[in-house]
């Protein structure tokens, strides 16, 4: 299952497939968080399958966030993930080649 992370300290936003057009299970998975310490908001929408975590970092841990979702099987084991932007592929219309700096 491929999944999409995006962190920046304070806002977690994951990719879940299992969640997409399925409402009943994406407010399922926003449950998992509403009452936890450091969570200030949580949004799952089923339509893109994304999950929007606001937290309080001095709480609360992305890798605390993440193993919840992992115990409810709703994240494979996720090692590390990139501190930057990385683009995967071009923009439109560019080479790889040209879009190297």
């Amino acid at each position: 299952m491929n999944v999409y992370l995006h962190n920046v300290p304070g806002r977690l936003r994951v990719k879940i497939p299992s969640i997409k057009h399925l409402n009943r299970k994406a407010r399922k998975v926003e449950s998992l968080f509403v009452f936890r310490e450091g969570i200030e908001r949580v949004r799952a929408n089923a339509v893109t399958g994304s999950l929007k975590i606001n937290y309080d970092p001095e709480l609360v841990s992305v890798d605390q966030l993440l193993a919840v979702l992992r115990e409810h099987g709703h994240l494979e084991t996720i090692t590390t993930w990139p501190t930057r932007p990385v683009i995967i592929s071009p923009p439109h219309g560019l080479s790889r080649r040209s879009a190297r700096p």
